[in-house]
């Protein structure tokens, strides 16, 4: 148990939990014992704090040894380390980039005629040295069981979507709390809707199962409870099959269903996923469920049940703005999500004050994440930033889609009380919320995206949110990807690409397994291997940054491909990530000590853009990505059109940043001051919350 604890707590909080501490000690531990321990976590980019190391300095060993080979493992598997093989080209990047043409042909001809079994054979050369400064290690922190705690009932409150590793971490919780200590937990509301579901499922055979009923407040609600029982997709966004419940969990799902208010409007929303749902719930041996029936009986004979769709389709194409207005403002979150159209359906300055007046008055009816992604959409609408509209349609899969901004123009000074309107209303949700005290907020997190949803967010050493940008080290002269995978049952054949692209979008050059270098652009990969047999594969691509920005390079897309169209999903291990280095040629070629990001390759297609690089802001754009599975060889070649229109969207994106959400946090809930030294709490890559505690920051400041 203890080692699954401390996995989630360093991947969560880089913190561990300890042993208790012995009263009476005679024998404690030789200080050259923690020094070592120490010095080998240093090879892999980590070290322990103070607080760890005076806290075992008076132990015996043994009490420190069992937690050196606690956490070093867990290290080595986040980072990759206990995983990662040579490159094909053992004294890569130099020696590729050295060989001739007809060399690397010929390898490569022997090595994919014997399906990957023979390689070429080089004797590998001494590298030099490589160092890395104290300050860039990850400190390892002493935890605390509260604090621990804190992880569930913040997964749980979360305002935003989980991931699957939220959600596998929740399961942890419930697995080996006792159903006291998980009630003690729960939080008041889980806002949350998916997440409901998922914990109910969770605990669905519990004696907590009935304490759960309240929390169920819409059709929707329960229709997504029944989806997760029968393990389909909560967020409803897929066709799913329902199974066979005992007539006990018909009894409470009926309840809940009758619990609720306005259920036929909101069962239309998703007519034949109830009607399909209604052929196992089996209503009508239930006569004191009055409600329920009337309604099942509406949607299976065609019954005209009026809603509020079509209520307000109709007065949007009559053009009746006074109607529109009145429908609006008895929905609140519809109106949020139509505002825009309402603003322009106005034809008069007279028709734009009431939508801003009616707006106004309902906005405190809004919940915070949909007004803050308001608030960022009219703030850049009224400013004409909004070059293209992207989208991330619900699903198990991630994939986006842009349009053309081809939006009627909306005037400035509205877009301006808009954005007003909902900071004023965030600014008194915040005001809320518990006394922060003073607060710091370094600038650098303007580049990160509020965790807004986390539904299709791979798990990630670093785990930020789709469209985040990390400001490139300013020693790295060399960006260092890499793919790992290892074979399932038969062969399979990874690859990793780049594409380069000037700053008006055109493409310049790529580098894949048929153009491994690319010398006047800088680029260069380490060989292509078609399997990964024994221990796994591992494939690298060098961007020489100097040189590339030389030939005018504004963007590198980084794609990594399924050649044997095996889904990523399917395979036991496979992931990616990227390092920085000052000289290509110092230290092995892959070094945990300067690996940045580490993520998961989980998604249900062929094709990844893993990172977007931009060189004039010298940033690396978090993507994780799928692309739509091509036709013929799955490669960058096939699908071009794919690889541009994902660089777009992601440069595109619409999102608000953390530093703005903390900022009115801290202006509404604390004193906001421009010195770590005298802040309360700060919030900066190395301060008291990071952008990569996001179980934080989605329950205690969306």
């Amino acid at each position: 148990m203890m080692n699954e604890l401390n996995e989630m707590y360093i991947r969560r909080r880089n913190k561990v939990m300890v042993c208790d501490k012995l009263s009476n000690c005679t024998e404690v531990i030789d200080k050259r014992v923690i020094a070592t321990g120490i010095k080998n976590l240093e090879t892999y980019g980590y070290t322990l704090s103070q607080e760890i190391i005076s806290y075992y300095a008076s132990l015996p060993e043994h009490f420190f040894v069992e937690l050196y080979k606690e956490i070093m493992p867990i290290i080595k598997f986040h980072t990759g380390a206990d995983r990662v093989t040579e490159p094909m080209y053992p004294n890569f990047p130099k020696q590729v980039m050295e060989a001739d043409e007809s060399e690397l042909y010929l390898n490569a001809i022997i090595h994919y005629a014997t399906c990957g079994e023979l390689v070429p054979s080089y004797e590998k050369e001494e590298r030099f040295p490589f160092e890395i400064s104290a300050d860039k290690l990850t400190v390892i922190n002493l935890g605390s069981g509260e604090d621990f705690e804190t992880i569930f009932t913040n997964l749980l409150s979360s305002k935003a979507s989980l991931s699957e590793a939220d959600k596998s971490d929740i399961n942890w919780f419930v697995q080996n709390l006792t159903p006291e200590t998980i009630e003690r937990l729960m939080p008041k509301e889980i806002t949350m809707k998916e997440t409901l579901s998922y914990v109910t499922d969770l605990l669905w055979d519990t004696e907590l199962k009935s304490a759960l009923i309240p929390y169920y407040k819409t059709a929707t609600d329960v229709l997504r409870l029944a989806t997760a029982l029968s393990d389909g997709d909560v967020s409803l966004s897929e066709h799913s099959f329902y199974k066979s419940f005992r007539r006990s969990e018909r009894r409470i799902l009926l309840t809940m269903l009758e619990r609720c208010n306005n259920i036929e409007e909101d069962m239309m929303r998703h007519k034949m996923k109830w009607i399909r749902l209604g052929e196992v719930l089996h209503p009508g041996e239930y006569k004191k469920f009055k409600k329920v029936n009337e309604a099942f009986y509406k949607l299976r004979n065609e019954v005209k049940i009026e809603t509020f769709n079509s209520n307000i389709e109709k007065a949007f194409e009559d053009k009746d703005i006074d109607r529109v207005i009145k429908l609006l403002k008895n929905r609140p979150g519809e109106f949020a999500r139509r505002l825009d159209r309402a603003l322009r359906l106005a034809e008069t300055k007279d028709d734009s004050n009431k939508v801003v007046r009616a707006f106004s008055d309902i906005a405190d009816k809004i919940p915070t994440p949909l007004l803050l992604q308001l608030q960022e959409y009219f703030t850049r609408r009224g400013e004409g930033k909004i070059e293209q509209r992207v989208f991330f349609p619900k699903g198990s899969t991630a994939k986006a889609y842009g349009i053309e901004n081809n939006l009627k123009e909306l005037d400035s000074t509205t877009c301006k009380r808009i954005a007003d309107i909902c900071q004023l209303r965030l600014m008194n949700e915040y005001s809320k919320k518990d006394y922060l005290g003073k607060v710091y907020i370094d600038k650098e997190l303007k580049n990160y995206i509020a965790p807004m949803s986390q539904r299709t967010a791979s798990k990630s050493l670093k785990s930020v949110a789709r469209g985040s940008k990390m400001t490139i080290d300013e020693d790295a002269n060399i960006l260092r990807h890499f793919v790992y995978w290892k074979n399932n049952s038969c062969r399979v054949d990874v690859d990793l690409s780049v594409v380069a692209y000037n700053e008006d979008f055109d493409m310049l050059t790529n580098v894949y397994y048929c153009h491994l270098k690319d010398n006047q652009y800088g680029l260069v990969h380490s060989g292509d291997f078609v399997s990964s047999y024994g221990e796994g594969a591992t494939e690298y691509i060098d961007i020489d940054i100097n040189k590339a920005k030389l030939r005018r390079v504004r963007y590198l897309v980084v794609v990594i491909n399924s050649f044997t169209n095996d889904f990523f999903s399917d395979m036991e291990d496979c992931f990616m990530g990227f390092m920085y280095r000052d000289n290509a040629q110092s230290g092995e070629v892959f070094d945990a000590r300067t690996v940045v990001n580490k993520t998961d390759i989980t998604a249900e297609t062929t094709q990844v853009v893993s990172t977007i690089i931009d060189l004039e802001e010298m940033a690396i754009y978090w993507a994780d990505l799928p692309l739509t599975s091509s036709t013929g060889l799955n490669n960058i070649n096939s699908n071009q059109s794919g690889i541009g229109y994902t660089l777009k969207s992601i440069l595109n994106i619409c999102k608000p940043n953390l530093y703005d959400l903390i900022e009115m946090n801290a202006l509404a809930r604390g004193e906001l001051v421009f010195s770590r030294e005298e802040a309360d709490v700060v919030f900066a890559l190395d301060g008291d919350i990071t952008p990569y505690d996001t179980d934080i920051i989605v329950s205690e400041y969306l």
